[in-house]
């Protein structure tokens, strides 16, 4: 309970708790997109399970890829705020990409379920290789309290929320794939503007703490 208290007491921590959920959200539409689309290129048992198999592996060898060369570039030369701000603007960039190859590009569904394929490795890899080390450094001027057990709640019944909340959506659209497309995505850009807005003040915010020395408790 005192971990709730500080969430809904301390603007920072709020902030917190949309940067680190609200993408959950967009990966459960998005990775549903995929599987739908998954099921129908792949109707056998055998084929959706080597499907899966491969979005495994190439979504891990990702993440490790850009942990490996690219997270600590990125943090140390343009900073926290970069760092909060790159995932969430090209999680937009590729939701819109195939949106736009889904309207105008008239795919197959082959060609379709790659485009998502892509699109859900940009999430997953940028998700495991940039967000996450952000979210844990955005935890650096808070006090113990807020570390350990408003950072319990987030990580633990935000995190859970949030999957529920993008849940609710694919069960919107469930029956049609077009509408999920469409509808799922735009679910995604409002929520993404939320994200983005609460990633500026959680950047600005923590530099200023950094700063002069204060700690949110």
């Amino acid at each position: 309970t005192e971990g709730i208290r500080l969430l809904f007491t301390k603007p920072y921590l709020m902030g917190i708790l949309l940067v680190s959920t609200i993408y959950e959200v967009m990966n459960q539409v998005l990775e549903y997109q995929m599987q739908t689309q998954a099921t129908a290129s792949y109707p056998s048992e055998l084929g959706f399970a080597q499907f899966q198999g491969f979005y495994g592996v190439a979504t891990n060898t990702l993440s490790f890829l850009m942990a490996l060369l690219g997270t600590s570039y990125l943090i140390k030369k343009y900073g926290l705020r970069f760092g909060l701000l790159f995932f969430p603007i090209c999680l937009v960039l590729a939701l819109a990409s195939l949106l736009g190859f889904y309207y105008y590009g008239h795919p197959t569904t082959g060609h379709l379920l790659a485009a998502t394929f892509i699109a859900m490795m940009i999430a997953k890899g940028l998700g495991y290789a940039v967000n996450n080390p952000v979210k844990e450094m955005m935890y650096i001027p808070t006090s113990k309290d807020a570390k350990f057990k408003t950072k319990g709640f987030i990580d633990v019944f935000g995190s859970r929320m949030a999957k529920l909340g993008g849940g609710q959506i694919n069960n919107m659209y469930k029956g049609d794939l077009h509408n999920l497309l469409i509808f799922g995505t735009f679910y995604s850009f409002g929520l993404a503007a939320v994200w983005i807005l609460a990633a500026i003040y959680v950047g600005n915010k923590n530099a200023q703490l950094i700063k002069e020395g204060k700690i949110v408790e």
